[in-house]
């Protein structure tokens, strides 16, 4: 007879279990001690503690989301208001991505990606970069979210650095004049028009610090720095580079690094104010 019993039994336990959880969440908070009220009620009654709280997870996630709610009213949260909730979470039994820490997930990210808009001008600075990192970290964000975040914020610190002047120089495999050295080197398609004729290829561009030149069998040309009067991104399809002669448009991977490294150096050699390409739809992929 008590075999047929304990199913009633059990389930007579988890309907009182969940009666304490909401009596002992019921003015907003779940301290540890209570939590540990609840465990020792577990244990003396004989019910087994993940049993119990996978019972009550619509209410804790509920709960959960209340307690988040009231956190991020002003539309902040700090990275110590963040931690807490990472400990509400593992108290209460859910996962990592239970929805509401989702939700929550998602308003960090553009929180910290609109702070990195904010930012933009100082990011070449190594020191600003290095307390954004910290800061990043801080919110202890799962691994994928964090990674991405990190990826972001040192692509656009390479963006800044560029925009600054500060340009890599590479070892290309063309030969230079003595004091011209390469910045970028890179396989392309082009389509080249002038008022005289129009013609497209697909070969190399090879950026130097005294002009921009495109190699390819089909014919290529040169053009300094001087004589480059704008250059454009394009909806993340083409830089536009305008000269005084032509307007060249070039393909390849990498248009939005490619765009900042040619505005960057414009801006260098010749002195001129030449505005920023426009960021991506998104700030950076997520892959």
């Amino acid at each position: 007879m008590r075999l047929f019993n304990r199913p009633d039994r059990t389930g007579r336990l988890l309907k009182a279990f969940r009666t304490n959880f909401l009596f002992l969440i019921s003015d907003g908070a779940y301290p540890p001690h209570r939590q540990q009220r609840l465990y020792q009620w577990c244990q003396k009654v004989g019910l087994d503690w993940a049993q119990a709280r996978a019972y009550v997870v619509p209410e804790a996630t509920a709960f959960l989301q209340s307690v988040i709610q009231r956190s991020v009213n002003d539309g902040v949260i700090a990275p110590e208001e963040m931690q807490n909730l990472h400990r509400l979470r593992r108290r209460l039994g859910l996962p990592e991505d239970v929805e509401p820490m989702v939700r929550l997930y998602d308003l960090v990210e553009r929180k910290i990606e609109h702070l990195l808009i904010e930012r933009a001008a100082y990011l070449s600075e190594e020191q600003v970069v290095q307390r954004l990192m910290e800061q990043i970290g801080a919110y202890h964000l799962p691994k994928d979210r964090q990674e991405r975040l990190q990826r972001l914020l040192q692509q656009q610190h390479t963006y800044a650095r560029l925009m600054a002047g500060i340009l890599p120089v590479i070892a290309a495999p063309i030969d230079l004049p003595d004091g011209e050295v390469c910045h970028d080197y890179r396989e392309i398609s082009f389509i080249e028009a002038s008022a005289a004729a129009r013609h497209s290829g697909t070969g190399y561009l090879a950026v130097t610090c005294k002009r921009v030149m495109t190699l390819a069998p089909q014919g290529g040309n040169a053009t300094y720095w001087h004589d480059i009067r704008h250059i454009q991104l394009h909806a993340d399809r083409a830089v536009q580079v305008v000269t005084t002669t032509s307007n060249l448009f070039l393909y390849c991977d990498e248009l939005q690094y490619l765009a900042t490294l040619l505005i960057g150096a414009l801006r260098h050699y010749t002195q001129r104010i030449v505005p920023p390409p426009p960021p991506n739809k998104r700030l950076s992929p997520r892959a």
